[in-house]
């Protein structure tokens, strides 16, 4: 199967439309990767190396998403005026009086 940069667009297109159907969804990268090969026309050989190494890669993921949510909320309270900055920069927050302090 020749690579090119149609069959990398579809991968890509493809791919983002799928995972935002499968966010926080345990397991559901595997499911989506057979959709993708299947709608493609790949062949689904490499699914069960995938399957096995799932675990590891979805650690990651979680991690990546959660880092980029954190860094998009942070962004936008910023621009908004909505963040404090004596409470973000603070290192040792008691949460319990902060919390009531922002309420």
């Amino acid at each position: 199967m020749d690579i090119t940069l149609g069959l990398i667009l579809k991968f890509v297109l493809l791919g983002l439309v799928l995972s935002i159907g499968a966010a926080g969804v345990r397991g559901a990268g595997i499911v989506m990767s057979i959709v993708l090969f299947e709608a493609l026309g790949m062949p689904l050989l490499i699914i069960p190396i995938l399957a096995a190494i799932w675990p590891v890669i979805d650690t990651g993921h979680t991690t990546v998403n959660i880092a980029g949510d954190l860094n998009g909320t942070t962004i936008v309270a910023k621009r908004t005026n909505d963040l404090d900055d004596k409470i973000f920069n603070t290192k040792n927050i008691k949460l319990n009086t902060e919390i009531k302090d922002v309420f």
